[in-house]
């Protein structure tokens, strides 16, 4: 598996805070992630910049993993196999 499709977690500081899981199903166009990140990069800082300007300030922990290794339309893995 190479690193962009591993499972990575973005912490937060915040004390209060959702955790949100991005299934990643495809990559985007290269010179697209190379501007802006993969999808799970782009919704990371969506809802970051969201959860700052909330009253109180609320963070954002982003699980990103890729789930479709295979070009005949792979699988989204079942609640059991997710970590934490």
């Amino acid at each position: 598996m190479s690193p962009s499709r591993e499972s990575r977690t973005k912490p937060t500081v915040h004390d209060d805070f959702v955790r949100m899981l991005v299934l990643e199903t495809d990559e985007q166009h290269p010179d697209d992630h190379e501007e802006r990140g993969s999808f799970g990069d782009v919704f990371d800082t969506l809802f970051k910049n969201a959860g700052d300007q909330h009253d109180p300030p609320l963070g954002i922990e982003t699980v990103n993993r890729f789930v479709v290794e295979d070009k005949k339309g792979g699988s989204v893995p079942k609640v059991e196999e997710m970590e934490d």
